[in-house]
């Protein structure tokens, strides 16, 4: 006797119910469960990894460091501020953001934020780029 498949999006024995997975979750053509793909969760695969967690059901623990979180779906970390494969090594001088690949854009040996980029000023310094002179100094 041949064994009969399920259409795409139906389960049971007549292939009658409509599979309730989301997320391009899998359905188990016998009795509709839904087998998640990375990043999800759930009966339905209907909820994201929980802060922190990633891959199949969520079960693995992501490993960055330095406040940053991972890809919920492949674990890779998403540095801001930092870089390296784990977040483990600040910005150099001048560059800041995801993975420290955009380039600050302060004068006057102002110290740029890791994070966004914004300019702190040195004393005799204004402005957003720190690039007029304060008037405290002429």
């Amino acid at each position: 006797m041949e064994e009969k498949h399920a259409q795409k999006g139906k389960h049971g024995p007549d292939c009658v119910f409509d599979c309730k997975c989301q997320n391009n979750a899998h359905c188990d053509e016998k009795d509709g469960t839904c087998i998640c793909t990375a990043g999800f969760t759930g009966d339905l695969c209907n909820e994201r990894c929980a802060k922190g967690y990633y891959g199949i059901n969520c079960t693995s623990k992501c490993t960055c460091l330095n406040e940053n979180e991972c890809d919920p779906s492949s674990g890779k970390c998403n540095c801001i501020g930092f870089t390296g494969e784990h977040c483990e090594q600040p910005c150099p001088k001048g560059t800041y953001g995801p993975q420290c690949t955009l380039k600050c854009d302060c004068a006057n040996e102002a110290y740029c934020h890791p994070l966004n980029g914004s300019c702190q000023c040195v004393k005799g310094f204004t402005g957003a780029k720190c690039s007029e002179k304060s008037s405290l100094f002429i």
